[in-house]
């Protein structure tokens, strides 16, 4: 026991520069990860993301951290090589810790997302480099190697699954004609998915077991878990949502949420006092065409300039040997009926140009 005394400071000054790391955590890492709810969405507050961000670091580090510890600790130098010095491993993980808290002092400060685990396997790598020899790290695939694949194959694999999320939601909410009600209705959906993912983690990749879990234990386990929240989610938040936002209900407090659906039953709200501002979904898609109208308009421009003359040729003008423009408007109009009430009749376009078509077809006509 006298012997370790000797190693305090090494214990005292990595522990002070460990709550560096994790203060680096919560200005990188979670940045990253919240930075689209509360800058880009504003789904967030600042307080919020903070809060929930606070949970679920802690609680993702209990759950399933594991094996990220393990293979920290394992995968990338042997510790057994220190057995005969144990100091010199002290010693190599405090400059691993110092080196990466340090790092991600300065990355943080000029902006750039690097991630804790990046500096801390640098620093690991580093350390054992300078006391057991470059030789000695783990530089088969289920070692070093497999650290560095991850950072790459990772960032590939999010962005297609991001972009076919976006796809999706684009495609069947955002740009149907009741996108703030289809919104309404997908959250389920999102937060089945999620608690899915987290419920999958925690009973397959979670801490370590003596014993592996069967596959249909983990299926139930995460229909069960998924299913449970978001029916939860549909009894007591949905109601409660519907009745702020579409009623425009602005007496609601956030317990009412606990009467689930008894919230309907509420009568509608009084007047409200002058200065209070209600809450507003913004439709960034108003005002704009969606793909399918933007064609059918320029489908529609194409055809009023093709019917215009025979063959796409320029038009004669009419010059003062011709006689008076009157008595060539009725030969001009019955030249420009016959071209262009078949067309009409046979094209497809948006609904605007559609409910104009008739009655532009009898005026030509008439």
């Amino acid at each position: 026991m006298p012997t370790l005394h000797q190693y305090d400071y090494i214990f005292a000054v990595s522990t002070i520069f460990a709550f560096l790391d994790a203060w680096n955590i919560g200005a990188n890492d979670v940045a990253n990860s919240f930075a689209t709810s509360v800058s880009s969405s504003r789904s967030l507050t600042l307080k919020q993301a903070m809060a929930i961000a606070s949970v679920c670091e802690f609680s993702g580090s209990i759950a399933v951290g594991d094996r990220v510890a393990h293979t920290i600790r394992t995968q990338i130098i042997d510790p057994h090589l220190f057995d005969d010095a144990p100091a010199v491993l002290l010693l190599a993980m405090m400059c691993s810790i110092i080196a990466s808290s340090l790092f991600l002092t300065f990355a943080t400060r000029y902006g750039m997302p690097i991630s804790t685990t990046h500096s801390i396997v640098g620093g690991i790598v580093g350390a054992a480099t300078a006391s057991v020899g470059i030789d000695k790290i783990h530089w088969g695939w289920r070692g070093v190697p497999q650290v560095f694949a991850a950072w790459v194959i990772s960032p590939g694999i999010a962005g297609l699954f991001g972009a076919f999320m976006f796809f999706m939601t684009k495609k069947f909410v955002l740009t149907t004609p009741k996108a703030v009600k289809r919104a309404f209705y997908s959250i389920p959906a999102f937060t089945f998915l999620t608690v899915g993912c987290i419920v999958m983690l925690i009973v397959w990749k979670g801490s370590e077991r003596d014993a592996e879990t069967p596959t249909n234990v983990i299926l139930i386990a995460i229909f069960c878990g998924a299913g449970g929240v978001a029916a939860l989610q549909a009894c007591f938040i949905l109601p409660y949502l519907w009745v702020r936002i579409f009623r425009e209900d602005w007496t609601l407090r956030w317990y009412h949420a606990f009467l689930g659906p008894m919230i309907f039953n509420r009568p509608p709200p009084p007047p409200t006092p002058f200065g209070y501002v209600k809450p507003k979904i913004k439709d960034y898609y108003r005002g704009y065409l969606t793909a399918e109208e933007l064609a059918s308009l320029r489908a529609s421009q194409s055809l009023l300039q093709s019917v215009q003359t025979p063959n796409g040729e320029q038009p004669a003008e009419l010059t003062k040997d011709d006689g008076p423009a009157e008595l060539h408007l009725p030969r001009l109009l019955s030249r420009t009926n016959d071209r262009l009430l078949p067309r009409l009749r046979s094209v497809k376009t948006m609904p605007i140009i559609s409910s104009l078509r008739d009655p532009l077809a009898r005026g030509i006509a008439g």
